[in-house]
């Protein structure tokens, strides 16, 4: 690895370099990493971009933390994985570019060649390289993205309104003050520092204003009130139903007139048949009276939530 070695320490005499290529390589000779790695660096370079070699890792190192930990030494404003994969002459390439200060991807770009020449591959790796670097800017802004519970408020950036919550607002580096609305809600806000490159949370939880929270009480009593009334209309009709269905249980299988005659078998043709008509009079008075009994508890909860009605973050909160 002497070319990479002199590469490198040429990029670092002359100043950091806009692009830092490492190279890792899965089954890859010797000789293909060194080949590949300078035609990567062929390639950016005829795109007028800034790049140089640094030292190939040993393996594979193709996730975020990974990259940020290996990056963490260089001052690139961009690094380029190069990964390459090689089984005799099958090859199969990535190249990956990332933000090197967080790891995050920018590009990325991959090929294969089968039953090919070293040359071929390289000059594969260099045209893709080459497009790749055409298209590689480092960010020029970060992502700040706004949440709030409830969801739905109005999102402010330096007084600006740029739209509701959730969303995800670009910009630039620099200090903003990030405010939001909802009718019926307070207003919260903070200062935040944006840095290019880097994606940011903002999270707000807005308390109810008291003239929501006397808003909702009143809801609350009308509700009550709708179920104390429908509770007691249905006990009511619970009380009718029992009252008129007990009579008609007791009554059945009685003689409706004095002198009953029984039949050939003992029976008296002439008795009265209310059972049924009873117990479904007696059945749906139950029925009634443990629905009136269950709205009656349902009102009596409702009328304790508006008694007991809080603000808390988020929301407001009831206690039973």
């Amino acid at each position: 690895m002497m070319v990479s070695q002199i590469l490198l320490a040429g990029a670092l005499l002359a100043g950091a370099p806009e692009v830092l290529v490492r190279t890792s390589g899965d089954g890859a000779r010797a000789e293909t990493v060194s080949t590949l790695s300078e035609s990567a660096i062929r390639g950016l370079s005829s795109a007028d971009v800034d790049a140089a070699l640094g030292e190939p890792w040993e393996g594979s190192c193709a996730d975020d933390a990974c990259v940020r930990e290996a990056m963490a030494s260089t001052s690139a404003a961009v690094v380029v994985v190069l990964s390459i994969e090689q089984q005799d002459n099958v090859f199969r390439f990535d190249l990956d570019a990332r933000n090197a200060r967080t790891g995050q991807r920018l590009l990325s770009a991959e090929d294969s060649c089968e039953i090919c020449g070293l040359e071929e591959v390289a000059e594969l790796v260099e045209l893709r390289a080459a497009a790749l670097a055409s298209r590689l800017d480092p960010p020029d802004e970060g992502v700040v993205r706004v949440v709030s519970d409830p969801a739905g408020a109005v999102v402010y950036v330096d007084d600006r309104s740029v739209g509701m919550t959730p969303m995800d607002v670009p910009l630039g580096p620099g200090a903003y003050a990030i405010r939001v609305e909802k009718p019926g809600f307070i207003e919260e806000g903070r200062s935040i520092e944006v840095e290019a490159g880097v994606d940011a949370d903002v999270r707000f939880r807005l308390m109810p204003t008291a003239t929501s929270l006397d808003a909702e009480a009143a809801s609350l009593e009308r509700s009550a009130r709708r179920w104390f009334v429908a509770g007691g209309v249905s006990l009511g009709l619970g009380v009718a139903g029992v009252a008129a269905g007990t009579p008609l249980i007791v009554m059945d299988a009685r003689p409706y007139e004095g002198n009953c005659r029984a039949d050939a078998d003992g029976n008296c043709a002439k008795l009265l048949d209310t059972m049924g008509a009873g117990a479904s009079m007696a059945t749906a008075g139950v029925i009634g009276l443990g629905a009136g009994t269950a709205m009656l508890l349902i009102g009596r909860k409702r009328r304790a939530a508006r008694a007991e009605l809080a603000p808390a973050p988020g929301g407001m909160a009831v206690r039973f």
